[in-house]
């Protein structure tokens, strides 16, 4: 239960950190807006609630039981885990901010926009998945679940008329 709550704690602050430092570095760099509001909600909506549930129900490998005891004195974000969440939420962020500058070179602002919008969702599944840390094969389905919904979702959203027009879409 410990190991599936740091899990889930680790994912919600580095993929929420990786948010926010988008968007600051995007002010900071003067680039025209990164995130609209809507897509911000959007994003917290999928990603922060079921991946981040799927990842404190997983079922537990039986590896844990090889660990020795968790020390009970120690804070549940941990030095080393502090620098997890900095080191992989600005990380995703200035990685996001280099590929939103290039295609706004090549790409009209809201074209780039929603490539980092719908890139966004994709590397915050990805996070979650690298947090679990294990195999593929051993994915319950409930976490397989929650990662294809919301793919389907974020995939509705980008191709749906009325979806583009509610966050500002653009595939053009």
């Amino acid at each position: 239960i410990y190991h599936n709550l740091v899990q889930a704690i680790l994912y919600l602050l580095m993929s929420n950190l990786s948010e926010l430092a988008l968007v600051i570095f995007a002010t900071a760099l003067n680039l025209p807006t990164i995130l609209l509001p809507t897509q911000i909600l959007w994003i917290n909506l999928v990603t922060d609630g079921f991946p981040a549930l799927a990842l404190a129900t997983d079922p537990t490998s039986h590896a844990v039981l090889n660990d020795p005891p968790r020390n009970t004195k120690l804070p549940l974000i941990t030095t080393k885990r502090m620098w997890k969440i900095l080191g992989g939420g600005i990380g995703l962020a200035l990685l996001l901010s280099l590929l939103y500058v290039t295609f706004l070179n090549f790409l009209n602002p809201t074209l780039a926009r929603t490539l980092i919008f719908d890139g966004l969702v994709l590397s915050h599944l990805a996070l979650a998945l690298i947090i679990r840390g294990r195999s593929l094969r051993t994915i319950s389905p409930f976490f397989l679940i929650t990662l294809l919904i919301t793919l389907f979702a974020q995939g509705l959203v980008t191709v749906l008329p009325f979806t583009q027009e509610l966050f500002n879409i653009g595939l053009k």
